[in-house]
């Protein structure tokens, strides 16, 4: 009987821990869009790896892509649903998908507030007053946590065109 107790225990336990890994994945994925509004590249750089990559770029031409996005877009708002996150069973690796729009400062703001847990109907919605993009973040366990090792996004405007 006390085994039986044990493993549903250490099984309810690994269940616990990989709530706590999705919570902290999407504590990431809020500080990353709040830093992006703020313009803040370091700190957003630091929430990844050292060999990070987005679209074939590293880390420093990144950051350069960031830099004139900035320029470009200059005071806005990121809007995005509930983000979809899977733990990997090792719970070493991670995978999350962001659907997003970016408002400029003085833009229409789409009514999404019923959407946050439809992200397919929060993207249909969104895409009537703004550019919606897809961003697919792929992120590693390590002694300081999780960071992103791997960026791709995609949207109606290619890359080279922010």
């Amino acid at each position: 009987m006390m085994i039986v107790l044990a493993a549903a225990g250490a099984q309810a336990c690994s269940g616990c821990e990989e709530k706590d890994d999705r919570k902290a994945i999407l504590a990431i994925i809020h500080e990353a869009a709040e830093m992006a509004q703020e313009h803040r590249t370091s700190d957003l750089m630091d929430l990844t790896t050292s060999y990070f990559t987005a679209h074939g770029s590293d880390r420093q031409e990144v950051r350069g892509v960031l830099m004139y996005a900035w320029n470009r877009y200059g005071k806005f708002r990121i809007m995005y649903p509930e983000p979809g996150i899977t733990v990997a069973p090792d719970r070493m690796t991670a995978k999350a998908k962001v659907p997003f729009v970016i408002l400029r400062e003085g833009g229409p703001i789409p009514d999404l507030g019923g959407l946050a847990a439809d992200p397919q109907g929060w993207l249909e919605e969104a895409s009537k007053s703004a550019d919606p993009y897809h961003l697919e973040l792929w992120f590693a366990k390590s002694d300081d946590g999780w960071k992103v090792e791997k960026a791709v996004l995609d949207g109606v405007r290619p890359m080279g065109s922010i």
